[in-house]
C-alpha cells in the first residue's frame, strides 16, 4: 500500500489534546509520519512536545498563502476557519496523500495506510448517511459554489469526521477548479460563502470528478463524544474495547475538559488492546 501521512492543524490553546494525540502514536504502536501545522507564534511550543519521533512541526507562515496568514495574523481570520484553510493548503507540503486527524482525537489502537485506501490502493472517501442540519446546510453550500444544479440527484451524505483521508493531487486540484470557476483565489472562496473544507472536498471528489480517484466508505474508525455525550465515555470503555473497527476516540473540547480527566480511562483502553 501507498504511504500515507496525517496532518494536524492545531494551536496552543489544544496543545494538551495534541499532546494526548502524540501519546496515544505512540502508546499503540502508530508509525506514520505526522506533520503538525500550527500558528507561528506557536511554533515552539509544538517543537517541544514529547513523543515526537516522526513528528514535522511547520508554521501556517510557511503553509497558508500570505493573504490568509496576513488575515490570520491581524485577527480577521482566526480558530475554524484558519484550520479548514490549513487542511486545503496542507497538499503543497506532504509527499503523500494525508489524513488529517483534529487535535481532539486520539488513537486506542494501530492504523497504517490500509484503513485508509481500499483494496485497489485507491484512498477512501470517507462519507457518512446521516445528516444534521449543519451537514445539509454545508452539503448546500458546496453544491451551490460548484454549479450543480439543484434538480441534481446527490447522495445524503457528510463528508465530515474528526479523522478525513484526503487526496493531495485531488486537492490541489480542486484549488485550481474552484479558482477557474469562481474567478477568485480558493481561500476567498471558503472564507467568504462560508464553505466546508470537508464538504467541498467531498462534492468535488464525487460530482465534479466523478469519484475517478476515490473509493466511497462509511467510516467506522472513530467514536464521537461531544459535550453531551462525554459523561458516558467512562462506562463506553467496554464498548470500545470490543469493537475492532473503532480505533481512534473524539473528545470533542465542548465539555471543557482535558485529557488528564480521561486518561485514567484511556491508560486501561491502551493496556487491554495494546500491552
Amino acid at each position: 500500500m501507498e504511504p500515507i501521512t496525517f496532518v494536524t492543524p492545531s494551536f496552543a490553546r489544544d496543545y494538551e489534546r495534541f499532546r494526548f494525540q502524540r501519546e496515544s502514536m505512540v502508546r499503540c504502536g502508530i508509525d506514520v509520519p505526522h506533520v503538525a501545522i500550527v500558528h507561528d507564534e506557536d511554533v515552539e511550543l509544538f517543537k517541544a512536545t514529547p513523543y515526537h519521533d516522526g513528528l514535522t512541526v511547520l508554521s501556517t507562515r510557511d503553509v497558508l498563502p500570505a493573504a490568509v496568514e496576513g488575515l490570520r495574523q491581524a485577527g480577521y481570520a482566526q480558530g475554524w476557519d484558519i484550520q479548514q484553510l490549513t487542511k486545503l493548503a496542507a497538499a503543497d507540503v506532504v509527499d503523500t496523500d494525508y489524513v488529517c486527524v483534529d487535535s481532539d482525537t486520539f488513537w486506542v489502537r494501530p492504523v497504517s495506510s490500509e484503513d485508509f485506501r481500499a483494496p485497489d490502493g485507491k484512498l477512501r472517501l470517507f462519507e457518512h448517511y446521516w445528516l444534521s442540519t449543519f451537514h445539509v446546510q454545508w452539503l448546500a453550500e458546496s453544491l451551490a459554489v460548484w454549479n450543480i444544479a439543484p434538480e441534481e440527484m446527490i447522495e445524503p451524505v457528510s463528508c465530515v469526521d474528526p479523522v478525513v483521508p484526503l487526496a493531495r493531487d485531488l486537492v490541489r486540484d480542486l484549488r485550481a477548479d474552484l479558482e477557474a470557476v469562481q474567478g477568485v483565489p480558493w481561500y476567498q472562496v471558503l472564507l467568504e460563502r462560508g464553505v466546508v473544507e470537508y464538504s467541498i472536498y467531498g462534492v468535488y471528489a464525487r460530482y465534479v470528478r466523478r469519484l475517478d480517484s476515490v473509493v466511497p466508505t462509511e467510516p467506522e474508525l472513530v467514536f464521537r463524544y461531544w459535550e453531551a455525550e462525554f459523561e458516558h465515555f467512562r462506562a463506553s470503555a467496554e464498548t470500545i474495547a470490543e469493537d475492532d473497527e473503532k480505533k481512534a476516540v473524539m473528545v470533542h473540547w465542548h465539555p471543557r475538559v482535558s485529557p488528564e480527566d480521561y486518561r485514567a480511562t484511556v491508560e486501561q483502553l491502551w493496556c487491554s488492546l495494546n500491552g
